[in-house]
């Protein structure tokens, strides 16, 4: 199942997934920008059904551009694809 680290700075990727963040990098997305580099805010406390939101254009971006290279932005695109392998690695479906 889905595993958020406990500790909130490990690796590079912050609280990001590892394994969701190679298979975008499989996908040819770049790696994301680090916690560091965005200025996220940190969670003093936990709460299990709420999360920062941290709108990272540049990343945004980065995922687009599967789209715009493959002019392919509707339904089955690159996109599209990616997130499907997401929820099938999140979900071992």
């Amino acid at each position: 199942m889905f595993k958020v680290p406990n500790n909130e700075l490990e690796g590079g990727n912050g609280i990001r997934d590892e394994a969701i963040v190679n298979l975008g990098i499989s996908h040819g997305v770049p790696t994301p920008a680090s916690d560091e580099i965005l200025n996220s805010p940190k969670k003093l406390e936990k709460i299990g059904f709420l999360e920062n939101k941290v709108y990272d254009f540049s990343r945004i971006s980065e995922l687009m551009a599967l789209s715009i290279s493959a002019n392919h932005h509707a339904n089955s695109g690159p996109v599209c694809r990616l997130l499907e392998a997401v929820i099938g690695l999140i979900t071992k479906l």
